[in-house]
């Protein structure tokens, strides 16, 4: 029967031995999910295999081909002085002076991340020095807000930079999708008191009432369509103006290329037929090496030839 520590109920953690990884961290972990597993020393070093992957992997098998540790404690050591760089505060330092919020990142992605930066930099960080950090990376708007709101401690701040992004996720949803309201959305007062208060203004809007939902009035949707519809319009007139410049460019192209054409050259070694075409003779139907005409005429030379060096061959010495 396998015994209970055969195989791990909870999965250790895989370590990889990049630098953005921290061997000390990892160690923690594995120690804790060995202790969930109820794993003895030995048990440690026998999933240690399972547990790591990439460079750390090559590692492993590289001490067992040269000589491997025999115990827990002495693989620890190993691999924490072989993965852990005396320089490693000041590349964290580095990295947490240049982490800046990304637009795809929710608050709390960026809020960790930073909190791990600012641990391994010095884990007795002041909450001073931690919220410094924090507001340093936010984006532009979003560190106004905080600068208003300003919180005194790191939670304070990730609850702040919740409830701001909620906000700006509610804020778009509401103006990208307007919906239309009864009558009660302003009483009748407020909405005559905002006309009259700027009457020669033709595109003032009304303000909400205090504590109603943020809403946009009918009028308000309108005008938002119809600036949608124009908008749209616009969009649709410079793409038709930008293929009609393409389609233009390329039809100057290829009168181009059509007006400095190079004419092929006239078929000289076939008929129209498609025959042979005789280089020596100008006939079709044989080539070059198949000609009579060629034939009688080599023959014709070399019987010149023989005819020349026949005087010359009835002298013994070839003299004359």
């Amino acid at each position: 029967m396998t015994s209970p520590q055969s195989r791990p109920s909870i999965a250790p953690p895989v370590f990889k031995g990049t630098p953005e990884e921290s061997a000390a961290e990892w160690l923690t972990c594995y120690e804790h999910v060995a202790s969930l597993n109820c794993w003895d020393s030995d048990t440690k070093v026998k999933f240690l295999y399972l547990a790591l992957d990439g460079d750390a992997k090559k590692w492993y098998t590289t001490q067992l081909l040269t000589g491997a540790p025999s115990s827990w404690s002495d693989w620890a050591a190993k691999l924490k002085a072989c993965f852990s760089s005396r320089h490693a505060a000041e590349i964290a330092y580095l990295r947490l002076q240049n982490r800046v919020q990304l637009p795809t990142e929710s608050p709390e992605q960026y809020f960790y991340d930073v909190m791990q930066l600012c641990a391994r930099v010095d884990p007795k960080m002041p909450e001073e020095d931690r919220l410094r950090h924090l507001l340093r990376g936010l984006q532009p708007a979003t560190m106004e807000k905080m600068i208003i709101s300003n919180p005194t401690t790191c939670a304070d701040f990730l609850q702040i930079l919740q409830r701001l992004s909620q906000a700006t996720l509610m804020s778009l949803a509401s103006w990208l999708l307007p919906t239309p309201v009864s009558n009660t959305y302003l009483p009748t007062g407020a909405w005559n008191s905002n006309i009259h208060a700027t009457p020669n203004s033709a595109t003032t809007e009304p303000v909400p009432a205090p504590g109603q939902p943020h809403l946009l009035p009918a009028c308000t949707a309108a005008s938002y369509r119809q600036q949608q519809r124009l908008e749209g319009e616009q969009d649709f007139k410079a793409i038709a103006a930008s293929l009609e410049s393409l389609s233009g460019r390329l039809k100057a192209i290829e009168e181009e290329m059509f007006r400095n054409r190079v004419p092929w050259p006239p078929r000289t070694t076939r008929a129209d037929d498609g025959r042979p075409r005789c280089h020596y003779c100008s006939r079709n139907g044989h080539i070059s090496r198949q000609c009579r005409q060629r034939w009688r005429d080599e023959d014709r030379e070399q019987r010149n030839v023989r005819d020349e060096q026949a005087p010359n061959l009835g002298n013994g010495n070839g003299r004359a």
